[in-house]
């Protein structure tokens, strides 16, 4: 899918996916498409996705999550693993990233993010003491203030947003 290229700064488009849910659209590359993460953007049947066109860029960037009936769509994680010490937490495709540390956990990454104001939960469904921490390099774990961001305890969560021109997630206060 191509979308035809911004008329002025700051332009807002609604793209929705009236088909069945199986019929998911993607977008070509960024340089044909004129959308920012290009085929990675992927809008499945029954959801929406508001654009905003970047005049600087002249690229179209999705604005949060793909909306079901006007919600964020929060796609789970099919599994909650134990990230294991240093391990990625996945961010592809959901919403709600799920993990289960079995011991606390120091030195983890958060998956880089796909589009520009991407959001997602990372839930920890460990134990209390069961905590996780990010690398301390923001350039390794993509978290902003990596060295200086709280653990996130079992049973508690903290909602990230990837901002792509510094290519990190900050936490979303």
């Amino acid at each position: 899918i191509i979308m035809q290229a911004g008329t002025q700064p700051g332009q807002l488009c609604l793209v929705v996916n009236e088909a069945s849910v199986a019929n998911s659209i993607a977008f070509a590359a960024a340089g044909t498409s004129n959308v920012a993460d290009g085929s990675n953007n992927v809008l499945p049947g029954h959801h929406a996705r508001l654009f905003v066109w970047d005049s600087s860029t002249n690229l179209w960037y999705g604005l949060g999550q793909p909306t079901v009936l006007g919600t964020i769509a929060t796609n789970m994680s099919a599994t909650s693993p134990d990230p294991g010490v240093a391990g990625t937490i996945n961010t592809a495709g959901v919403g709600v990233a799920l993990v289960t540390p079995a011991a606390a956990r120091s030195g983890c990454i958060l998956q880089a993010g796909t589009y520009n104001g991407q959001e997602v939960w990372v839930v920890n469904q460990g134990a209390g003491a069961n905590s996780i921490t990010w690398n301390t390099t923001p350039a390794t774990s993509n978290v902003a203030d990596s060295a200086t961001e709280s653990a996130i305890a079992g049973l508690k969560a903290r909602k990230y947003v990837w901002i792509a021109a510094s290519n990190l997630w900050y936490p979303a206060q």
